[in-house]
């Protein structure tokens, strides 16, 4: 039997994205965020924080349509009976994309 290797974070990028720079570039455009610092963080990021990212921002623009989308989606789960405070987005929506969505999955469990 046997042994089957996980590829390196750099080969998973190169085989599905064919260069770090194509991946950086669809990140920008997923987050949609139109700060100049955003490409520059994200060349310095690791390639394994780039991918994770990459498959939360996906997740986020097909399930919310957006950043958003996913905050409306975590004020409805907070206060399911409407009324959030006015500063309440105000707060979230200073989150980065992965809190956010880790704040809707924890507001969204089943207990």
């Amino acid at each position: 039997m046997e042994k089957q290797t996980v590829p390196s974070p750099l080969a998973e990028v190169k085989k599905r994205f064919g260069s770090r720079e194509a991946l950086i570039k669809e990140l920008v455009t997923l987050l949609e965020d139109a700060s100049p610092d955003l490409e520059k963080g994200l060349k310095k990021a690791p390639n394994q924080r780039l991918l994770a990212l990459h498959t939360t921002a996906k997740t986020v623009k097909r399930r919310f349509g957006g950043r958003q989308g996913l905050i409306d989606a975590v004020t409805k789960a907070t206060y399911p009976k409407g009324n959030p405070p006015a500063e309440f987005a105000g707060v979230v929506g200073g989150y980065n994309l992965k809190r956010l969505y880790d704040l809707y999955q924890q507001r969204t469990a089943k207990k």
